[in-house]
């Protein structure tokens, strides 16, 4: 499965891709085999002057797009 992890502050936004990998995996305290997240692409940009506007929830969004 892949994953889209999100971060916005005051001035910048970014967020990174991953896929979970056995790579590198281990076990749990139940035994299962348990995956590790591998980086796949990572993106951060400055926000706009209108940006600056949105709700922290719309900014988390941003990263989405």
């Amino acid at each position: 499965p892949f994953t889209l992890q999100t971060d916005a502050s005051d001035v910048a936004l970014g967020a990174v891709l991953t896929q979970e990998s056995e790579f590198g995996a281990a076990f749990d305290q139940r035994n299962a085999r348990t995956g590790v997240d591998m980086p796949i692409y990572f993106a951060s940009r400055v926000l706009t002057s209108a940006e600056w506007n949105y709700t922290i929830t719309e900014r988390e969004c941003l990263g989405v797009i």
